[in-house]
């Protein structure tokens, strides 16, 4: 089933303000958050929702699923939009930019879509505990899972694995309230 754009568009809404709404009310108990912002255009394309830290602020990206999509894969995150970059230089170039003056910055990609069970970087070497994508739990032949990426990226292993350190992949559904509530009160 298609749904019309503008449903679609507001189902992504939704999502990303939920994901809003839970980072706002861990600010009620975590007083290491400034603030919390959503479509914080400076900082695109992770500015869905911003949680500026007195230490590492992060910045996030929602991506809704609207039609049961398939899982998210490496191709589809190096095919280059029509603008010309792809999904990957657009996050590469934004965490250079905010590294270069919050050096414990994270930025996010937080969907509720699965990851292709057949890479070597999203499925293999992520750690779903981390969040992120921890090249040195590749073996060693499947370390050369790095290469494709660092040369779309035209960036050093060294700089590639730097940026994964910093670069989370949530998958979260849409929150309820309760669950809001008890990740917050933790009763």
């Amino acid at each position: 089933m298609t749904l019309p754009s503008r449903a679609a568009s507001m189902r992504g809404d939704s999502y990303q303000i939920a994901l809003g709404w839970c980072e706002a009310v861990k600010m009620l108990h975590d007083p290491d958050i400034i603030s919390v912002s959503m479509e914080a255009n400076a900082y695109a394309p992770f500015d869905d929702v911003v949680v500026q830290r007195e230490r590492g602020s992060v910045f996030m990206q929602a991506k809704s699923s609207n039609h049961g999509d398939p899982a998210i894969t490496e191709d589809e995150l190096q095919k280059s939009s029509p603008k010309g970059r792809s999904y990957l230089q657009r996050m590469y170039t934004k965490w250079a930019e905010i590294a270069a003056h919050d050096e414990h910055a994270l930025v996010c990609l937080v969907t509720n879509r699965s990851f292709d069970q057949n890479s070597k970087l999203l499925h293999n070497a992520r750690d779903t505990d981390l969040e992120r994508i921890c090249p040195d739990r590749l073996k060693s032949k499947a370390a050369g899972a790095l290469k494709p990426w660092r040369t779309h990226l035209g960036i050093t292993e060294a700089e590639l694995r730097e940026f994964l350190k910093a670069w989370e992949i949530r998958c979260v559904t849409v929150p309820r309230l309760k669950d809001i509530a008890l990740a917050v009160y933790g009763t």
